[in-house]
């Protein structure tokens, strides 16, 4: 019996002491523009969905409008602002305003100042995955399908995206 406790101390100190040796990973930030392309070939238009990061942690989110990818902007479908952090690969998105174009608009963008704020908004926070890709060039960004992207008209799942960094 006391082989079996002198056997069973170190054991228990063992697993106590990595139980609590949690120690999270430290905050880390991005700091540059991030794009995302979508064609809508019945419209002749690309939709732009544009991450600006910070490296204080706020986040502002562009759906813009142009003829190319790369072309110049036509105007906004939607703009958000926010704070984001990235933990490892786990990345937060507190979203804290969100403009979207008016519901019966017949438009397919308009110019920024025309867009109106979301009343009531508080999705929450998102919690998802990002990974970097070649050599921070790319960032991969998903949500598990229980944290649905707010388009500002329907939740949906988007699965992962990748962005490609612009400046």
């Amino acid at each position: 019996m006391k082989k079996l406790t002198l056997f069973l101390i170190p054991v228990l100190l063992l697993v106590i002491s990595c139980s609590e040796d949690k120690d999270e990973l430290p905050v880390s930030y991005l700091n540059g523009t991030y794009e995302l392309a979508y064609e809508n070939t019945d419209r002749g238009l690309w939709y732009i969905d544009q991450l600006n990061f910070s490296s204080n942690g706020t986040i502002t989110r562009q759906g813009l409008v142009r003829i190319a990818p790369d072309g110049a902007d036509l105007g906004w479908y939607s703009y958000s602002e926010g704070s984001y952090s990235v933990r490892g690969e786990e990345y937060r998105v507190d979203v804290e305003s969100i403009y979207q174009m008016e519901f019966e608009s017949e438009e397919f963008y308009v110019p920024l100042e025309e867009l109106v704020l979301l009343e009531d908004y508080n999705p929450g926070p998102q919690v998802g995955n990002l990974r970097q890709e070649a050599n921070g060039k790319i960032i991969a960004i998903s949500f598990p399908c229980n944290d649905m992207f707010n388009s500002g008209v329907n939740l949906i799942c988007l699965g992962e995206q990748k962005y490609a960094m612009v400046n």
